[in-house]
This record gives C-alpha cells, sequence and structure tokens, in this order.
C-alpha cells in the first residue's frame, strides 16, 4: 500500500473514532442518542466503547501514533483506562444520568478532544 493510501486509510478511521469520541464526551448527545434514540436514531454505549478502543488500538498499533502527541497519547491512554472500567450492560438511563464509571468516560473522552482538537491534523499525501 503506497504512503498516500496508508495515510488516507489513517484520516478515514481516525475521523470516525474521533466522531465517536465526541459523542462520549457529550453528555447532550449521549441524552439524545442513547437514553432516547430512536429505531433510526440511536447510539449503543457498547459499540461507542468498542469504537474508541479501536482508536487505542490503532495508536498503539502504530498506524496513526505520529499524529498524537505525547499529551494526546496520554490523554488517551487515560480514556481507555475509563473504558476498560466501564460496565454498558447497566440500563441507558442508569448508565448515562447516574454511572460514576460512564462519567469517567464522559470526562476522559472531553479532556483527549480538548487536546486533540487544536491540532493540525496530517496532511494527504
Amino acid at each position: 500500500m503506497s504512503r498516500a493510501r496508508r495515510i488516507d486509510a489513517g484520516r478515514r478511521a481516525m475521523d470516525a473514532r474521533i466522531q465517536t469520541i465526541r459523542y462520549l464526551a457529550s453528555f447532550e448527545s449521549q441524552e439524545r442518542y442513547i437514553v432516547r434514540g430512536t429505531a433510526s436514531e440511536y447510539l449503543l454505549p457498547s459499540q461507542l466503547v468498542n469504537d474508541a478502543l479501536e482508536l487505542v488500538r490503532l495508536v498503539d498499533s502504530g498506524m496513526i501514533a505520529s499524529w498524537l502527541s505525547a499529551t494526546q497519547r496520554d490523554r488517551l491512554a487515560e480514556l481507555k483506562l475509563a473504558l476498560e472500567a466501564v460496565d454498558v450492560e447497566a440500563p441507558n438511563d442508569q448508565l448515562v444520568r447516574r454511572d460514576p464509571a460512564w462519567a469517567a468516560v464522559r470526562t476522559a473522552a472531553g479532556r483527549f478532544l480538548a487536546e486533540y482538537e487544536g491540532t493540525v491534523h496530517p496532511p494527504a499525501g
């Protein structure tokens, strides 16, 4: 695979996972799509956790690690710990509104985004 294709594939993977992190960081999105989701618009906590952990795997594999600063990688490591500690089997309303472990995920996702959002991302090609 050419370098340009690897970068493009990495960018698409990163963009999709960053959107997941945005959902994890947003109480309002969780309320709308997890607690009050409809048949056509909903988010599953387990899928959000799996997608966010996929970002961790992409970084750990080296595929996109160089795209993140040391501080961003530290924040992602904090998010990984929070994700691994949460039990997504709780009822959605309890998970989003009352679960301290889920609140820790939300906080860690927000901290990662705060570091990530202000950076320049890799060029295409």
